[in-house]
């Protein structure tokens, strides 16, 4: 490359996804796309308040620069009272009893489709009436690869829409950050910027499917 690169004023966490830890793709993929959305329409569908609380610099901070593996007490609380205050749209809770023997014996049925991060904020609320102690629960997502696809396109898409930069461009400003391109052909930019906006379109529709 013998010219300079214009001026990127995204922040990395704004485009690069590829460092976001597999259990909260889910989680990420929510709250990226909740930003996209909201950009366009300027409000989030009803859903989304389920995985994660709107105080938590939203849409302003990008997924993976917030608090997002361990949810302060105030995160928690926030989104607590939000469904404490909308039971139309509580979800499922991921945790529910199936067997207590006592106070000391408790089984849990635990949904494996959710997050760690929204299994911890109900693993909580039981904490708060059974023990005062946490166990671990670890548990990735399905649909990673559709998921991490999606990501990817939406980094290309805020690369060229919202940097501003062309294809070419964006191309090697991608190699210079992350040392190879996000993608080489030009064609491939343009599908991931078309992929974006399908996502977007039909967001709240998908987010719909997560509603009791």
């Amino acid at each position: 490359m013998d010219h300079q690169l214009p001026e990127v004023s995204l922040a990395n966490e704004e485009w690069d996804f590829s460092g976001c830890p597999k259990d909260e793709i889910f989680d990420c993929w929510v709250y990226e796309f909740a930003r996209e959305y909201f950009r366009r329409h300027k409000t989030i569908p009803e859903a989304c308040h389920m995985f994660f609380p709107i105080s938590d610099g939203f849409p302003g901070t990008p997924y993976l620069c917030t608090s997002r593996v361990n949810p302060n007490e105030e995160d928690l609380k926030l989104v607590s009272e939000w469904l404490d205050k909308h039971p139309d749209v509580r979800p499922k809770p991921p945790l529910s009893e199936v067997k207590e023997e006592d106070q000391s014996d408790v089984r849990l049925k635990i949904d494996w489709r959710f997050s760690d991060t929204v299994l911890l904020r109900w693993m909580k609320r039981i904490l708060n009436e059974k023990r005062p102690s946490s166990p671990v629960q670890r548990k990735g997502r399905q649909e990673f690869g559709v998921l991490e696809t999606d990501l990817k396109c939406l980094g290309a898409f805020r690369l060229v829409k919202i940097a501003g930069l062309k294809t070419l461009e964006a191309a090697e400003y991608t190699m210079k950050v992350l040392g190879e391109e996000l993608y080489v052909e030009s064609t491939n930019w343009s599908e991931a910027v078309s992929r974006v906006d399908g996502v977007v379109v039909n967001f709240a529709s998908r987010m719909d499917e997560f509603a009791p």
